[in-house]
């Protein structure tokens, strides 16, 4: 019996969302044919590459690949630090 759980694409840190906005799908940064377009998609900024990026987008939750690393998950505090934010009111 397995007990584990199964790796998915969406806890990777090598994995992003496919548009700015609610999605279900991702691509791998990984991806040696995202290089060219990887500041822009970062930025979210998807035009140059929209074509290749509706070409090898995948669901969220496929099973993670043999290069899965687990995405780091910040608390809201540590990243209204990382980002620079004041939190008083």
């Amino acid at each position: 019996m397995n007990l584990q759980p199964e790796l998915t694409c969406i806890d990777c840190e090598h994995c992003f969302p496919d548009d700015d906005g609610p999605t279900s799908m991702g691509i791998c940064l990984l991806d040696p044919e995202f290089e060219p377009y990887l500041d822009e998609i970062m930025e979210h900024k998807f035009e140059k590459s929209r074509s290749l990026i509706k070409k090898k987008r995948f669901d969220f939750n496929r099973q993670a690949c043999p290069d899965f690393s687990p995405a780091e998950i910040l608390e809201m505090d540590e990243l209204d630090e990382l980002l620079g934010r004041d939190k008083t009111p």
